[in-house]
């Protein structure tokens, strides 16, 4: 019994698993079909210590597909490993300080949190990509509602060739 559960294991004492010397054991839980290869190289370890080992281990591997996964890790491709360490280190410092903020926001998920403090940081601080794009369409929305002409409704017809009837497929 492990934390609870009944477990059946086979230990394979001082084998070679891909060249390596160690413990193997053969690990199958309350629940499962199938049986869970668990290799250690220390040759001393029991085999509850071995399960206890690869739960935490599921764990960690869990939170780190999270990260990769809000935080798109998985996606950058910079050329040296220098930048790429880099960029690891930043994502990593924003996924612990999102981890420490939800310690005071206990009903809200892990991404909820990351939204809402992306978008304050946008709205806080926007991108100047996004000033730029103000100045091009306040030149577009800049008369709406006045009685002159309608900048959008004229550019609108300029741009799009609207007809008069609609046909649904």
């Amino acid at each position: 019994m492990i934390d609870g559960k009944s477990y059946i294991i086979y230990p394979f004492k001082r084998c070679i698993w891909q060249g390596t010397a160690g413990n193997l054991f053969l690990v199958r839980g309350e629940g499962y079909d199938d049986f869970t290869p668990l290799f250690t190289t220390s040759l001393n370890t029991k085999p509850e210590t071995a399960v206890m080992k690869y739960k935490e281990r599921t764990a960690i591997e869990q939170t780190n597909k999270e990260l990769k996964s809000y935080l798109g890790i998985e996606g950058n491709y910079f050329r040296t490993k220098k930048s790429n360490y880099g960029y690891i280190f930043i994502l990593c410092l924003v996924y612990n300080f999102i981890q420490y903020v939800r310690l005071y926001l206990t009903d809200k998920s892990f991404k909820e949190v990351f939204e809402e403090l992306s978008f304050y940081l946008l709205c806080k601080e926007p991108p100047k990509c996004v000033s730029q794009l103000e100045k091009e369409l306040e030149s577009i929305f800049g008369n709406v509602g006045s009685e002159g002409s309608n900048k959008i409704k004229t550019w609108l017809e300029r741009t799009m060739n609207i007809s008069g009837a609609v046909i649904a497929e």
